[in-house]
């Protein structure tokens, strides 16, 4: 069904939103676009982190093209 596709989507695709300035738990999740994009990986060479309402994504290496 289509709620099930949405579902599936967001466990896929989502990500914790933490408060930092609180505590290091997560307060929520959200879909942000365009990192939803991003593929995963059992070894990420990324990091989020969140600036106030701003989801920040920075390279942990150099990231070499398709990688």
């Amino acid at each position: 069904s289509r709620l099930l596709k949405q579902l599936n989507a967001v466990a896929v695709n989502a990500f914790t939103i933490q408060d930092f300035m609180c505590e290091m738990d997560g307060i929520g999740i959200g879909v942000f676009s365009p990192t939803h994009m991003i593929n995963h990986g059992c070894q990420p060479n990324c990091t989020q982190y969140f600036d106030g309402r701003y989801l920040n994504i920075i390279a942990n290496k150099v990231i070499e093209a398709k990688e």
